[in-house]
């Protein structure tokens, strides 16, 4: 059998169709210190996530935000969950960068009223190859 060598491509990796984010739910620091079982307890689900950024990304840039797509990847298998790695696409990246930085909320409103006090999402890294968020989550 003989291989026809013009016929092969290189392949390379070089899909810049989406771009990833590791994001962090902070709360107030007084909060954190003041009941640390109750932050250690908290664990923030994908639907929870989803909305979250949904209301950040509608909030912010009204029916353009809210078109936005994005997937959640991975988050923390132990207590606290508050982080998570999302994907979006390359042209939104501008629009998840403003309105999760402007963002801030309730956190009892979508954690339960136990969690009285007040949050907002963090950007602890964004890269355009999700293998560059991983060594840090």
């Amino acid at each position: 059998m003989s291989i026809d060598k013009e016929n092969i491509r290189p392949t390379h990796i070089t899909n810049k169709e989406w771009y990833y984010f590791h994001i962090e739910l902070v709360v107030d620091p007084d909060f954190q210190q003041g009941s640390p079982s109750l932050f250690n307890s908290m664990e923030v689900d994908n639907l929870t996530w989803k909305t979250l950024i949904g209301n950040s990304l509608k909030t912010l840039h009204g029916i353009r935000g809210d078109a936005c797509h994005f997937d959640i990847l991975d988050k923390p298998k132990s207590k606290p969950v508050n982080r998570v790695i999302i994907r979006t696409q390359l042209e939104d990246k501008e629009l998840f960068i403003t309105s999760l930085t402007n963002y801030t909320f309730w956190v009892g409103l979508h954690l339960g009223s136990e969690f009285d006090t007040d949050g907002y999402l963090k950007i602890n890294k964004q890269a355009l190859y999700l293998g560059l968020l991983l060594n840090d989550f």
